[in-house]
């Protein structure tokens, strides 16, 4: 028994002196032979966004709104719009601010084409949200090029063309003065059905 133990440890010593004999022959690899291993990027929240408006920039259909000639316009001009049957009290109450804002788009910073979707977009979406005023910061365009004021023409412009749009006047100077529009919207469909109903229930 004692003869099989002393065996198997002069086994293990042969095995462990013949392991340390490959291990003295083993070189490390040059800085020129080593392969690199790309790091893998790390995707911030800025990038993620960045693709997100990408990618759906790519799906959806450009906007109907002109980007053709439309008339000028001056940098602190006070511009309004109002569609035939806004009552002239109510319209008043827009000019004044009166209506309380639940949407804000601000237009600095974007090409013409840009704000023509953004106009758009942001109208459409607060107007099926059932929203009823919402606010545009255009800016005065004093130094815009190639003419001053080119995006409030536009904007002027664009809402008129949004069947959404009953009414727009420029702002209070405390929500922006003549850079900045306060726009009434239209019910939509669902609104005007609740609507109905409440006025059913009252005659019945």
């Amino acid at each position: 028994m004692v003869d099989d133990r002393m065996e198997d440890e002069h086994a293990c010593d042969d095995d462990a002196a013949a392991w340390m004999a490959e291990l003295a022959s083993v070189k490390p690899l040059e800085q020129s032979e080593r392969v690199a291993v790309p790091k893998k990027s790390a995707v911030t929240v800025a990038d993620y966004e960045a693709r997100r408006t990408a990618a759906q920039t790519e799906t959806q259909a450009p906007s109907p709104l002109t980007l053709g000639w439309v008339a000028p316009r001056t940098p602190h001009e006070v511009m309004g719009f109002r569609r035939e049957g806004v009552q002239e009290g109510v319209f008043k109450k827009l000019r004044l601010g009166g209506y309380a804002c639940q949407g804000l788009l601000d237009l600095h910073r974007k090409t013409l084409a840009q704000a023509a979707d953004s106009v758009y977009t942001f109208v459409q979406s607060h107007y099926e949200a059932g929203h009823r005023s919402v606010r545009i910061i255009h800016g005065r365009g004093i130094r815009s090029q190639p003419e001053p004021a080119l995006l409030k023409r536009y904007c002027a412009h664009w809402l008129t063309e949004i069947p959404s749009v009953l009414a727009y006047h420029s702002a209070q100077p405390k929500d922006g003065g003549a850079g900045a529009l306060y726009i009434l919207l239209r019910k939509n469909p669902d609104q005007k059905a609740n609507n109905r109903h409440r006025h059913q229930h009252r005659e019945g």
